[in-house]
């Protein structure tokens, strides 16, 4: 058995042996130690990145789910003309995912919270819709506001209960809407909006003559306003403005449309001919 280690070069050797071999132990060790280390770090490291793409596509999830709500929403009118913007779009196009949970409308669009019951039929605009913690109008004009009626049915055994409330939006806003601060449906029918005109801002030449519905406007300067006869409220309504003027010993006529609700205020702008220009629309 003894011939299987080779003889020390002396006396002192097997010493020195021992001191090498307990040093090589110990850098062994170190050694088993930093591998350790390096494996439970990357075993971390492979944890973390598993929980962020569980998140991701858990949010993505989510936002499929919102984005095809809006979607089927969105595939019929919104339950009459006088709640959705004008001119109306032929189409609406599908909304792209985003990224992450969309916590402000595009400057555009506005967005309304809605917090309703679990098991709540929702209704927007006449129309019902799938529940949703969150509701995206289409693509608005700026500076206008659209009206969005929201009815929420809850039932409770044989009971069944209906709330309603009206919400004025704007390009960019943010709304909250919820069930508790609804009003039943009898008493929102009990409250209709009333009467009133809407106010008409007309900028053009201060020498053109303008005409409202083919009958002639006697006012003067360059912005001209006027309050119309008092209108339903719910409806839309629209004037023909025509403009006449003369331009280099031409007659120039510029026609516009103004569509507008009860108590809108609405301006229109009719552009200064260039030289040159006849008649037209």
């Amino acid at each position: 058995m003894g011939g299987q280690y080779p003889p020390s070069g002396g006396g002192g050797g097997g010493g020195g042996g021992g001191q090498e071999t307990e040093r090589s132990l110990a850098d062994l060790k170190k050694e088993i130690e930093n591998l350790r280390k390096e494996q439970e770090k990357r075993q971390l490291e492979g944890l973390k990145s598993k929980i962020e793409e569980l998140r991701a596509e858990k949010t993505e999830q989510k936002i499929e789910e919102l984005r095809r709500a809006i979607e089927r929403m969105h595939g019929a009118p919104h339950g009459g003309m006088r709640l959705l913007p004008h001119p109306f779009p032929k189409h609406l196009p599908p909304l792209p995912a985003p990224r992450s949970s969309p916590e402000l409308p595009s400057p555009r669009q506005a967005l309304i919270h809605l917090k309703v019951p679990a098991g709540a039929t929702l209704f927007v605009n006449g129309k019902q819709v799938d529940p949703a913690p969150a509701f995206l109008t289409p693509e608005l004009e700026p500076e206008k506001d659209y009206d969005y009626d929201f009815r929420v049915k809850v039932t409770d055994g044989d009971k069944e209960t209906t709330r309603a409330k009206r919400v004025s939006v704007r390009a960019g806003s943010v709304v909250n809407v919820a069930y508790e601060d609804m009003a039943s449906a009898d008493e929102a029918a009990a409250k209709p909006a009333k009467e009133a005109p809407a106010h008409i801002t007309v900028r053009l030449p201060e020498d053109a003559q303008l005409y409202v519905h083919g009958v002639f406007c006697p006012l003067t300067s360059d912005s001209r306003s006027f309050d119309t006869p008092k209108l339903e409220p719910g409806r839309r309504y629209l004037y023909i403005l025509r403009a006449e003027m003369e331009r280099d010993g031409r007659k120039v006529t510029q026609t516009r449309r103004a569509v507008f609700r009860a108590g809108e205020d609405v301006t229109v702008d009719f552009d200064e001919p260039k030289s040159g220009e006849g008649a037209g629309g």
